[in-house]
């Protein structure tokens, strides 16, 4: 067999046909050559970024939530929805769990919450929804776009969202989903500050109870940043047992001064309840109106106490120091 040599190297043997490859076929490189890679082919970073895996799970610890936040389910009949959303909550790190009117049944045999054990262990029942959200500075509704009128303001999930979270940031607030056949009554509707409407098809926006619990919560953690760091607001709002005092006062000085009829009175009692609401009060401004409000029940009951205020203001000079 032929024999390829090289100075300084033992015979190596080389088969026939590798001897009759043109010379031109082979790729020689300089000895001082290196290699070099066009400098668009080449993907740089800028040196402060950061790498950011797409697949980067969720994580929060067990005992922790993403913000103060209590799922309320009103009138709940289904246990297999009862199990589905709180199983949801615990996929997303979120323990709260209050129900309304719960069907009781339907409560122990939810069963389909895999992992989902303390969730419903740590449930709380309640006999009305002002009972449930007493605690809670903000209430969001859940409910679809339905044919029926509805008096609060409705936002898509994704804008709504951004009003909670900084909400959130200064105490508990409540996201609040109907009964399964109804959903959320005008009644409920009246204890909201806010509605979020997940956006579905046309003529079909009614979606199943655990599946619209899970999409809300998970909108409410997709931007972590978000969470962590949200927007400040300029003060804490009332909480809900402030506005449900206020609100029982004022509507007993609009029955008692003849404004609320009985023929419309429970529509005016609500509408009171929503204007309280959208009015964005501060606790020390819901606490003067309250005081307001028992000042002119005590005129109303007592005529010593409005002889009194009138003969103050008669007396009182023209031009009075503020």
């Amino acid at each position: 067999m032929p024999l390829r040599t090289r100075v300084g190297a033992k015979p190596v043997p080389v088969h026939p046909r590798a001897l009759a490859r043109p010379q031109s076929a082979t790729a020689v490189r300089p000895q001082n050559a290196t290699a070099v890679r066009p400098q668009s082919a080449t993907a740089v970073r800028p040196q402060n970024a950061t790498a950011v895996h797409p697949l980067v799970p969720y994580s929060i610890a067990l005992d922790q939530e993403p913000i103060p936040l209590c799922v309320v389910l009103v009138s709940p009949r289904n246990p297999l929805n009862i199990g589905a959303a709180a199983r949801a909550m615990s996929n997303f790190g979120f323990h709260q769990l209050r129900l309304v009117n719960a069907y009781e049944v339907a409560f122990r045999e939810a069963r389909s919450a895999v992992n989902a054990a303390a969730v419903l262990q740590q449930a709380a029942c309640f006999s009305s929804l002002s009972e449930a959200v007493a605690d809670c500075g903000w209430v969001m509704g859940a409910t679809g776009l339905q044919a029926r009128e509805v008096a609060a303001p409705v936002q898509r999930l994704e804008r709504a969202r951004a009003l909670l979270l900084r909400q959130a940031a200064h105490g508990r607030v409540a996201l609040v989903f109907g009964s399964e056949k109804h959903g959320l009554s005008r009644q409920d509707i009246s204890h909201c500050h806010q509605l979020a409407h997940i956006p579905t098809r046309p003529g079909h926006d009614s979606m199943n109870l655990g599946q619209a619990v899970a999409v809300c919560l998970y909108e409410l953690i997709r931007e972590t940043d978000a969470v962590a760091n949200p927007s400040p607001l300029r003060s804490p709002l009332a909480p809900q047992e402030v506005l449900d005092r206020l609100h029982r006062e004022w509507s007993t000085v609009l029955v008692e001064t003849g404004y609320a009829k009985p023929r419309v009175a429970l529509s005016v009692d609500r509408k009171l309840r929503l204007l309280l609401r959208r009015m964005h009060l501060g606790e020390k401004d819901a606490t003067q109106l309250l005081g307001v409000a028992r000042q002119c029940l005590l005129a109303l009951r007592n005529g010593r106490i409005r002889e009194k205020a009138l003969r103050e203001w008669q007396q009182a000079p023209k031009d009075p120091v503020s």
